[in-house]
């Protein structure tokens, strides 16, 4: 897997707005090189974005594409791509214990899957199913085992998740735990509550979307429920009640979440998150 480090023009100058597009479908610009073995000069560049969305960016012909150990520097018509590959960034930070890994749900809870469990499922060639026990959501987790990019000689991990039958009803069966030449069988179904993230409203989040946490539920209408009430006053409330909505409480979300689980979680490049001044702030 790699990270999009920096996107300039071919004159140097960063490209603010295409980064910005990139975060609105990947917050952390992270994702899978496609067709890695077939790229070259006039070829494009189709690289799939980690998360959900199950997007894809796939640029205009490739011009110039240089490869040093672990970073790759593409160069197209208009633009300039600098990637770098994950592992050699978390060995530059210092590395993270990663115990758990982490799935933000669509109705805003965050899923802490046991790595133990994932690797248990991979170890049998077979799939994790989570369901969150806010929604109903139900997440595949697995894997393909392919040529590592760096060392071509060992095996690694193409790690994959897409949503369980989000079209049509389906039934679970025992048969669906058994592998066949067609399909994965799941290892375990996880079942998961997932951690709940305060807004400043002071209720919980009920959506997630493109990196940003908000809150469904009503206002407080008692607090402009009075005949003396101005508009200036009305609208006041109104603004406020927007921006606290969109707004994590952060101080109560680190009381209520295990410094592991933080530790994890602060590694994500993740809008709704404001760790500034907190132990867990990255530079």
């Amino acid at each position: 897997m790699y990270k999009i480090t920096k996107v300039t023009d071919r004159n140097g100058n960063e490209k603010k707005s295409a980064i910005e597009q990139i975060k609105e479908i990947c917050p952390d610009m992270t994702g899978t090189i496609l067709y890695k073995d077939m790229i070259s000069i006039g070829s494009r560049f189709c690289f799939l974005w980690s998360g959900d969305s199950g997007r894809m960016m796939r640029t205009s012909p490739i011009v110039e594409i240089t490869e040093d150990d672990n970073k790759i520097h593409v160069v197209t018509m208009n633009t300039e791509y600098w990637l770098e590959g994950i592992s050699a960034i978390e060995k530059r930070k210092g590395g993270i214990n990663k115990m758990y890994d982490m799935r933000i749900c669509k109705c805003g809870r965050l899923h802490m899957v046991p790595m133990e469990k994932i690797e248990n499922a991979l170890d049998k060639d077979k799939n994790l199913l989570l369901l969150c026990g806010g929604c109903g959501a139900a997440t595949v987790i697995g894997a393909d085992i392919q040529p590592d990019y760096i060392e071509p000689q060992k095996d690694c991990y193409s790690m994959y998740s897409y949503d369980f039958s989000p079209y049509w009803n389906k039934e679970i069966s025992i048969l669906d735990f058994e592998s066949t030449e067609n399909q994965k069988g799941f290892e375990e179904v996880f079942y998961s509550h997932g951690i709940k993230v305060p807004m400043m409203t002071g209720q919980y989040a009920t959506d997630y979307f493109y990196g940003k946490f908000s809150d469904r539920w009503y206002p407080d209408f008692y607090k402009i429920q009075k005949k003396n009430i101005s508009v200036s006053e009305i609208m006041e409330f109104i603004d406020k009640y927007n921006q606290d909505r969109t707004t994590v409480n952060m101080n109560r979300f680190i009381r209520e979440t295990p410094e592991e689980m933080l530790e994890v979680i602060s590694h994500y490049l993740i809008e709704g998150f404001d760790w500034k001044g907190t132990k867990w702030e990255r530079l």
